[in-house]
């Protein structure tokens, strides 16, 4: 899952638009991707996430969704936006960690739980096979629906669900 991308020397950016690179030059946009400097970088933190060559964009998920048949029924979305944290939940100080997914199980899970009363739909993407870092984004789980009661129910059983039974992770540890 994820949309995958490669770069040297710059930054990927998603977005529709010309933005100035170094030296008064400008970078031409074809795919929705361009490589930007450090600098410029800086500047557009919000606009995308790459994380270890693979871009997690959660204004994506969001269009996608929006874009739904049934959009008309959404009153809420809410989101999950795991990140690696420096300690394990006992308290040991973690440099990093690596996620494996079971996608026939990821599957079937969001499957369900779209059936599930007032879910319009459900988007998930995890960084997965990679070494991640502090602060880098695990996964992003969104799921929109028409009411509160409905939807934060379904948020909270779908995550639960996938870090029980799609993720495992590999933890790596400082000390």
């Amino acid at each position: 899952m994820g949309h995958r991308a490669w770069g040297a020397g710059g930054r990927l950016l998603v977005t529709g638009h010309w933005f100035p690179a170094s030296g008064n030059r400008f970078w031409l946009l074809f795919s929705g991707i361009c490589f930007l400097t450090s600098d410029l970088w800086r500047l557009f933190p919000g606009i995308c996430r790459l994380k270890m060559g693979v871009l997690m964009d959660i204004s994506k998920m969001m269009d996608a969704i929006k874009r739904h048949p049934d959009f008309d029924k959404v009153g809420m979305v809410l989101c999950h936006n795991g990140i690696v944290r420096g300690t394990s939940r006992d308290g040991h100080g973690v440099k990093g960690l690596s996620v494996s997914v079971d996608h026939r199980k990821l599957d079937q899970i969001v499957s369900e739980q779209k059936k599930r009363p007032g879910i319009v739909d459900i988007r998930v993407e995890i960084a997965e096979d990679r070494d991640l870092t502090i602060g880098d984004d695990v996964m992003l789980l969104l799921v929109a629906g028409d009411i509160r009661e409905n939807v934060i129910a379904v948020l909270t059983d779908t995550l639960n669900l996938i870090k029980l039974t799609v993720t495992s992770k590999t933890e790596y540890f400082s000390d």
